[in-house]
């Protein structure tokens, strides 16, 4: 009989450093393997949406699978009531007129609305009143916002009506038809459920309009949402209060949608008349990047609904079209998936505080997270 002998012989046992160094490269490998079959079945997924493609939903095919309570919306306070930074002596909210705001990512406009100064019929916008800043019409505001949408199809913009100088709802009604939005108005049940984005779109509607109080929301525009059936607004914060106000505002109690106003409010004199609603530009910066974070984050979860405008003076200054971004889980332009993948190279050995076992854990909460639709 014949037999073999290694010159290798086998040990006894495995040393504990041996088994540790084999359990270690094992998790990477199947780190590895499980990162790569995320990336090839869940393809569609893991690709940003371009966009070369005519099925984008404000700009982004991710949206239109969305409910439109079920989306954040950057929106500016007193849309109208622009002017030149550092140039202006009235108490302006925004740097950028309409047109820009749209072409900056703005989806929410505010309007505040009073019979026109001049004594005619139609409805003017002004901030805080018509003796400080007289916008003008708004047929031709709505105009401006008709135009953009022209030149931008599949995009949804709302827009947010504040009757404060109690104009009748014949006025408002012929500035929408005579600037030709009275037909892209969305005519919506909410009660019954938010159509999501793309139907929205895919039904020829442009804007979703939602009144505050008055003749505007008596019935008589049907396309006309009331505030106070569809939206719960949290309180405005003024500058002397010390932390975020996250309790209702009004009678605007539970309902579908969620509005923040994220802004200071100050007091102050203006022509001889007190005013309690003009705007604090102080620390935009920060106001407008992770303050707003923490303020949408705390009031979202006191409310437990989903934070769908973010109303901000200033837009501009700060990051909050980027801070938008990550509250739909959507990308930062130029951005790809690839750059959040893990760097298993980088954690081979030395002091890494990181251990494998984290590793694999990120790789199968990237698997559900991008082939499950999981939202953390």
């Amino acid at each position: 009989m014949l037999s073999f002998t290694s010159t290798n012989p086998r040990p006894s046992h495995i040393t504990p450093k041996a088994l540790s160094a084999f359990i270690s490269q094992t998790i990477v490998v199947l780190g590895l393997v499980l990162t790569l079959i995320s990336n090839t079945v869940c393809a569609k997924q893991l690709n940003y949406p371009t966009d070369d493609k005519g099925d984008l939903c404000n700009g982004h095919a991710l949206l239109c699978l969305r409910a439109f309570n079920d989306i954040s919306f950057l929106g500016t306070r007193a849309s109208a009531a622009y002017g030149d930074k550092g140039n202006s002596t009235l108490p302006i909210t925004q740097y950028k007129d309409i047109k820009t705001q749209l072409a900056d990512g703005v989806r929410a406009l505010d309007f505040n609305l009073f019979p026109d100064p001049g004594g005619s019929s139609d409805i003017h916008v002004c901030f805080p009143d018509c003796s400080v800043i007289d916008s003008g019409s708004l047929q031709d505001i709505l105009s401006q916002v008709a135009s953009w949408l022209n030149d931008n199809p599949r995009n949804v913009v709302s827009i947010f009506l504040e009757n404060t100088g109690g104009v009748p709802s014949a006025g408002v009604a012929d500035a929408f038809k005579g600037a030709g939005l009275d037909t892209k108005a969305l005519k919506a049940d909410p009660t019954a459920g938010w159509p999501t984005l793309g139907e929205i779109i895919g039904d020829d509607k442009s804007i979703v309009v939602f009144g505050d109080k008055g003749s505007i929301v008596d019935g008589k525009i049907p396309y006309i949402l009331p505030y106070n059936q569809n939206m719960l607004i949290v309180d405005q914060t003024k500058v002397t209060d010390k932390s975020w106000q996250c309790g209702p505002y009004g009678d605007h109690g539970s309902k579908s949608t969620l509005m923040i106003p994220h802004f200071y409010l100050q007091s102050a004199n203006v022509n001889g008349k007190q005013y309690d609603n003009l705007p604090y530009p102080v620390d935009l910066s920060l106001m407008n990047s992770w303050k707003l974070m923490e303020h949408t984050q705390q009031c979202r979860g006191a409310q437990a609904i989903w934070a769908n405008f973010i109303m901000v003076d200033f837009y501009d200054q700060g990051n909050s079209k980027d801070m938008l971004l990550g509250f739909n889980s959507l990308p930062i332009p130029g951005d790809k998936v690839s750059n959040y993948y893990p760097d298993f190279k980088a954690y081979g050995g030395g002091s890494s505080t990181i251990q494998k076992p984290t590793l694999l854990a990120i790789c199968l909460l990237s698997i559900l997270t991008t082939c499950f639709g999981l939202r953390i």
